[in-house]
């Protein structure tokens, strides 16, 4: 089967909470696959070679990226480019700068509270969250799968492309 969307997962979230989403998807006319993030512990940026290595594999059409795979689309779509990208809840590489912080401030403040053992953070959990549908929520299709991260992940920079820039899309020059 053709895939017409790849969903970008959260580097924090895992794969398996979005499957639901692909399954709707494609039930709806528009094939579409989970990129799988890399097994064990890796920084944030190491997610961007296997999301390119997937793009090429199956030549979407478009992109979907949620949260902090956001960051990854435009040095993703200057290696395997698509016609159309999607962001949902997607953090954007357009603040004035060199780079683009991996989280806003406040959420690196926050995760830097979360327990952590020998500087790693536990998977990310609902916690507090409600789901927004029945039928996909991350506590049915579980949390398990959800990638372990190093405590300083949030303060990490990405640059954003210079194609991006003379696009207007990154830092103003």
């Amino acid at each position: 089967m053709a895939t017409d969307v790849l969903v970008l997962p959260s580097p924090l979230l895992g794969p398996a909470v979005y499957d639901p989403l692909a399954a709707a998807l494609t039930d709806r006319g528009a094939p579409a696959r989970v990129a799988h993030l890399p097994s064990g512990r890796w920084a944030p940026l190491e997610v961007l070679a296997p999301f390119v290595e997937q793009a090429r594999e199956h030549r979407p059409s478009a992109l979907l990226a949620h949260s902090n795979a956001g960051y990854l689309v435009p040095a993703l779509r200057a290696r395997a480019p698509v016609d159309v990208v999607v962001f949902v809840d997607a953090a954007l590489p357009l603040v004035p700068g060199a780079t683009t912080l991996l989280a806003p401030p406040g959420f690196a403040a926050f995760v830097a509270d979360l327990p952590q053992e020998d500087g790693v953070l536990p998977p990310w959990r609902a916690g507090g969250t409600r789901p927004t549908s029945p039928v996909s929520s991350p506590r049915r299709t579980g949390w398990h799968g959800s990638p372990r991260r190093r405590l300083g992940w949030p303060r990490r920079t990405s640059p954003p492309p210079s194609r991006c820039r003379r696009a207007g899309l990154g830092s103003p020059a």
